[in-house]
């Protein structure tokens, strides 16, 4: 029996009037990282919260939109925003 994990891997690029997922070709996942993968206006923020209660065992003071931004969101142009989310991934935010 293998050890190894057979993490999914993207198989193609999905951009509309919400998302670009395109900068996920960008991204360097580290191994603790917990990826919400839902479908625009399906309730996205709602699975975040859920999982970010059941990660930090319900304490109120995490701000989970501060730690799991919707990183494909087209609102904000995602390259200039990526610096800000790439510091805060590598400071361990």
């Amino acid at each position: 029996m293998s050890s190894a994990v057979a993490w999914p891997r993207k198989t193609r690029e999905l951009m509309n009037h919400h998302m670009d997922s395109t900068v996920w070709n960008e991204f360097n996942f580290r191994p603790d990282d917990v990826v919400v993968a839902t479908y625009a206006k399906s309730g996205t923020t709602w699975t975040q919260q859920i999982i970010g209660q059941l990660v930090f065992n319900g304490d109120p003071s995490v701000a989970i939109h501060e730690i799991s931004p919707w990183v494909d969101l087209r609102v904000l142009p995602s390259r200039r925003s990526w610096p800000h989310w790439k510091r805060r991934h590598t400071d361990g935010l």
